[in-house]
Formats: structure tokens, C-alpha cells, sequence
């Protein structure tokens, strides 16, 4: 992430983007290493599992906003579809309290939006899609598809915004997370 923050902070210079780089995010990673298994155990999918849509999202209560990560399954994927339109295609599992309730992604949304003349989307879109996708590679690290007790031979894992940007993080398959390489984007 701090490769990330150095770039944007490149491309437009403001003053928030050391408290960026100084977040935890490895932390934060951490923390979050139950929680993709334990939504599907508390809710398995109707149906086999062959897709993981990791959506980026803006929850919100009692006026207050913040970024946030959930995770939502699909029943069809097709490993050549570089648009990533099977995401949207057929059957999908969107359970309940699905929220990764990430610290890092939290804050990096309060650093970008509560202050006058913050980076804003600046920070958000880059930063937010970027833990997202290295967030959720780490820990699929090592996970093979009976992590959502799928018995599907591999299971397409994308993550992004719920408006449009993604990413094809990899895919789960019965020997192990495979990365995709290079990252390919869709939007």
C-alpha cells in the first residue's frame, strides 16, 4: 500500500497522503482473516459456488459515511470473460452482516472526505480498490475452494466498486488460490 499511496501522492500532492501512508494495513489485514469464511458459515450460498464478488462500498448510518468491503456470491463464472460480466449473470448470494468492517478502508475514507478540501475521491478510488485487491489476495492465500464449501473445480474472485471499477483478483481452486497475473481490470 505504501507503493500505492507514493504514486497517487505523484500525481496529486496534498498533505493527507502521509496519514495514508501511515496506516496500519497490514493490520488491519490481519484482523480480517475470519471473516470471508465465517459469512458463508453463518449463511451458506443456495446454490455451488463458482464466483466471490468482493464489492467496495459507502454504508452509511445516521448520516454518517464511511468505506467498507462485503463479500456476495454468484453461480456461474467464466475464467476468459476479461469484462467480467459473469458478476451480474444468473443466481447470487448477497448474505446478510456480509461486511468485512475494515479499519484501514474506514479510514481511508475519514481521512479523504471529513477534513475541508480533503483528497476526496483522490484517495478513496485508488486506495479503496487497491487494499481491496491485496487485502483479499492475502487472505485467500493458502484457501482452496472448500473455504466456500464449494466443490466447483476453481472459483472466479473479483474485487471492486459496486458503480463499476473491478478488478480479476485470481481464483480459488481445489490446490490453492491462484493469482491472476497481471491484474486485469474491467469496468
Amino acid at each position: 500500500m505504501g507503493e500505492i499511496v507514493t504514486i497517487c501522492s505523484r500525481d496529486v500532492p496534498h498533505a493527507d497522503w502521509p496519514r495514508l501512508s501511515a496506516l496500519d494495513y497490514d493490520r488491519d489485514v490481519a484482523s480480517l482473516t475470519s471473516w470471508l469464511t465465517g459469512v458463508f458459515e453463518r449463511q451458506p450460498a443456495p446454490f455451488p459456488i463458482q464466483g466471490l464478488w468482493i464489492g467496495l462500498c459507502n454504508p452509511s448510518e445516521n448520516g454518517k459515511v464511511w468505506a467498507d468491503m462485503y463479500v456476495a456470491s454468484v453461480a456461474q463464472y467464466a475464467a476468459e470473460d476479461e469484462e467480467l460480466s459473469w458478476l451480474w449473470k444468473g443466481k447470487r448470494h448477497y448474505p446478510e452482516d456480509a461486511y468485512a468492517h475494515s479499519a484501514s478502508l474506514r479510514s481511508i475514507y475519514q481521512i479523504g472526505y471529513d477534513s475541508g478540501g480533503g483528497l476526496g475521491n483522490n484517495a478513496e478510488w485508488p486506495l479503496c480498490l487497491a487494499f481491496g485487491a491485496f487485502a483479499v489476495r492475502s487472505l485467500l492465500r493458502g484457501k482452496t475452494t472448500r473455504l466456500v464449501a464449494s466443490t466447483a473445480p476453481r472459483i472466479g474472485v473479483a474485487v471492486g466498486f459496486d458503480s463499476g471499477d473491478m478488478l480479476k483478483v485470481g481464483e480459488l481452486t481445489n490446490k490453492g488460490f491462484v493469482t491472476e497475473q497481471p491484474l486485469r481490470a474491467a469496468s
